[in-house]
């Protein structure tokens, strides 16, 4: 279920009482702008007139004396302690509210923010102490009562918690949003589900736009069986917090859920597209192996059917016959330029997932006779290593490979060219994808989501081939497959394998 991810102990309203002056002071300027550079003499009277009693009402705001504030005073050490907090100085702060509380004034505030050091200190009992002091010295200053039904929560009191936000509710309307949400969540944890949608409903009326009773709803309709409709909610909280893990996820899982594994891995690759990390880096979760899924599910002739995607190419016979290219060698790998050990770890890490697919052929880094030549090099270099290498069309390019092959359709030697010092993602990525060009591979897949060529290009994936990859490259080395191959041959080989 999704939650508030407040900072440090500064939930709820704490971050308006402390900055109460600064803040009002601040609104003020920014609400009242007086022109009276074209206004009449007249006009300037009146202007001046309104801005004095504005200028007396910060007065009497700063010193802490309006009868409009809701919120009681702040003492200076007060204030002062809280800066400490600020910096991670909780026990000084608390020394000084100590003090403080010696006072009769401001003392709910003291209290207040005892209770959030204590919190912070993850001394919830204390923390329980605390709010209920400040209730009971001003039962109307609110920040207390929603605070404290977090603690609740987080000490897994959930009976406990929940009274404690009706009692919010009660006296602080202004967060009801809030705290329908966790309460919400709270029904959830305990297998309410209706309640637990009744609830994300309340909050969603305050504020539909809020994006966490959209995804608590949601994962209350999924464990009800309701999968569109959870989806459906997912997506609206996607719609106004991109980021959160929760709905990322129980969209994927709602896809799912629905047998709908394209959308799923659709959804999933433009995550990642979109730099996403939660959903890449979340583990143990279906969204961790969408396109595999998908490939896994694929029919034999869709196999076919990316493989010839993939892997002929046209040819200068005729702009119809298209043939396969591929090494009939041993395939020798050697690094250049500005690599990093990084850089040399995924190309082994590559090359062990790539032999016993090539096999009998052999794939391996050779810096004596190589025959795979990679070059980390800027991009303005990669015209003296790919002779027809054009910045005006590969300018958006961080790697180009240039295969050379023989009349025969032979592959020969290969050439590849990487921008240097990448991230690690990246390199990975521009990697894996111009050696399966280097060994034959020069298409991009249009129907497929697969590692090699995506339609959605996912740049940032981090994965092993999957199940369509090791099919290709399987049976482009395939021993009864040569370079040169047509499509009807290869349609030829298929059918003699299907009698057999």
């Amino acid at each position: 279920m999704a939650r508030i991810e407040e900072k440090q102990f500064l939930s709820y309203r704490l971050q308006a009482i402390f900055d109460n002056v600064m803040q009002i002071k601040g609104e003020y300027k920014e609400n009242f702008i007086f022109d009276f550079r074209n206004a009449s003499p007249g006009r300037k009277f009146i202007m001046n007139f309104f801005r004095k009693i504005i200028y007396c009402l910060l007065l009497l705001q700063l010193c802490g004396l309006t009868a409009l504030a809701q919120d009681p005073p702040i003492s200076t050490n007060i204030r002062y302690a809280i800066q400490l907090a600020r910096k991670g100085k909780l026990e000084p702060a608390l020394q000084i509210i100590n003090r403080d509380l010696e006072k009769s004034k401001s003392a709910e505030v003291a209290w207040f923010f005892r209770g959030l050091i204590h919190v912070e200190q993850k001394k919830y009992d204390d923390a329980i102490t605390d709010f209920n002091k400040a209730i009971s010295v001003n039962p109307a200053f609110t920040y207390p009562y929603g605070n404290k039904a977090r603690v609740y929560l987080e000490k897994k009191e959930y009976k406990n918690s929940l009274a404690a936000y009706n009692e919010a509710l009660l006296h602080d309307s202004s967060n009801a949003v809030l705290f329908y949400n966790d309460i919400a969540y709270i029904h959830y944890l305990l297998g309410n589900n209706d309640q637990s949608i009744a609830n994300c409903d309340s909050s969603i009326k305050l504020n539909a736009h809020y994006a966490y009773p959209h995804s608590n709803k949601g994962n209350a309709l999924f464990r009800k069986g309701e999968y569109t409709l959870a989806l459906k909610e997912f997506q609206e909280a996607v719609t106004f917090l991109p980021s959160l893990k929760e709905s990322n996820i129980g969209i994927i899982k709602s896809y799912l859920a629905l047998k709908d594994t394209l959308n799923a891995c659709q959804f999933y690759c433009t995550a990642i597209q979109n730099h996403i990390s939660i959903v890449r880096d979340s583990v143990k979760l279906e969204c961790s192996s969408i396109c595999d899924q998908v490939d896994s599910n694929s029919t034999v002739s869709e196999q076919i059917n990316y493989f010839k995607n993939l892997a002929f190419i046209e040819t200068s016979i005729s702009s119809e016959y298209k043939a396969l290219i591929k090494w009939m060698s041993d395939i020798r790998i050697q690094l250049n330029g500005e690599y990093t050990n990084s850089d040399l770890n995924e190309v082994k890490r590559f090359i062990a997932e790539l032999s016993p697919l090539i096999a009998p052929l052999k794939i391996q880094l050779d810096s004596i006779h190589p025959n795979l030549q990679i070059y980390f090099v800027p991009k303005r270099k990669f015209s003296n290593y790919i002779s027809s290498f054009r910045r005006d069309i590969f300018d958006n390019k961080i790697a180009v490979t240039l295969p050379s092959y023989d009349a025969s359709y032979k592959i020969n030697s290969a050439v590849i060219t990487v921008v240097p010092f990448l991230s690690e993602r990246q390199s990975t990525r521009a990697l894996q994808h111009e050696i399966l060009h280097a060994i034959g591979f020069m298409n991009h897949s249009k129907d497929r989501k697969s590692t090699l060529f995506p339609i959605c290009k996912p740049k940032f994936a981090r994965r092993t081939l999957t199940v369509n990859d090791a099919f290709a490259i399987r049976t482009l080395y395939d021993e009864k497959i040569f370079p040169g191959f047509g499509v009807k041959d290869f349609e030829i080989i298929l059918k003699q394998e299907a009698t057999k």
